[in-house]
């Protein structure tokens, strides 16, 4: 009988407390290019109305599309 603790096994709790891993590693997808939104946005507010307002996914997005 495999009882199960928040959907872990006890080993696995155990190994974690060693220094293991408790589960699988997030899997992450490419970075998103910025949005006609992203831009609409930065057109609308400027940089720093973007940085007031704390639009950070938008700002991320458009310095790493080269826009900001």
């Amino acid at each position: 009988m495999d009882d199960l603790i928040c959907g872990y096994t006890w080993g696995d709790i155990q190994r974690a407390q060693q220094g293991g891993r408790l589960g699988s590693p997030v899997h992450h997808t490419e970075p998103q290019g910025a949005t006609d939104a992203d831009k609409a946005l930065l057109a609308e507010h400027g940089a720093q109305g973007l940085r007031d307002q704390q639009f950070h996914g938008t700002i991320d997005r458009l310095q790493r599309s080269g826009l900001m």
